[in-house]
């Protein structure tokens, strides 16, 4: 009984860096969950809205909402500023017309934590070795509709986490749309430096 006592005493030693870890991976997916949460709760007030506009013969330009912006860390927190006041500039030569010419928007606010119209899309969440937290989903229910994996680059913020950068992905190959690979971050300057090509921004 004393030899057993004592092996599990120097198993407890052990199992807590186990335990550790599968507590970090938990609060990491409880994290990325709570930005669909947000983003949910944006979309359902966004579409009451538009509901009402439309009901109303009023035209609206929608307005950009991303749940990722609110937790976003220092650096890429910079990226979003930077997008946002260059689409202020290119929104002003256009006069608010073509929106595809923006940084934030389309498939960026649909898979970083924004857009989502199909409210029963299931997700799949998974903590990968290189501690990135991956969510694997259908954007709709419809068998050819593209495959997409968000990861997730999280950064410890006191109790909680910051997004310090994340890769959105389609698995179709045959995609016409643009994601943002290896980092999205990267992907916001360069929209900007495009910009400042486009339209001789200094």
């Amino acid at each position: 009984m004393k030899n057993l006592a004592q092996s599990l005493i120097l198993c407890v030693p052990l199992l807590y860096p186990l335990h550790t870890l599968a507590d970090a991976k938990a609060d990491k997916i409880r994290f990325v969950k709570k930005l669909y949460a947000h983003q949910a709760k944006i979309y359902n007030s966004y579409n009451a809205k538009m509901y009402n506009d439309y009901n109303n013969n009023s035209q609206k330009a929608p307005k950009y909402h991303d749940a990722v912006e609110p937790y976003a860390d220092t650096e890429l927190a910079k990226a979003y500023a930077k997008a946002h006041q260059y689409d202020k500039l290119v929104d002003k030569i256009l006069m608010g017309e073509t929106l595809d010419e923006l940084c934030l928007q389309g498939v960026t606010q649909m898979y970083g934590g924004g857009q989502d119209w199909d409210t029963s899309v299931k997700r799949t969440y998974s903590v990968e070795k290189d501690g990135r937290v991956k969510v694997y989903f259908r954007p709709f229910k419809i068998p050819s509709a593209e495959h997409v994996t968000v990861r997730y680059r999280l950064k410890k913020y006191g109790n909680s986490y910051r997004v310090a950068d994340m890769e959105i992905r389609s698995l179709d190959p045959d995609t016409k749309k643009v994601w943002h690979t290896p980092s999205y971050k990267a992907s916001l300057y360069a929209c900007i430096e495009q910009q400042k090509k486009n339209y001789n921004f200094k």
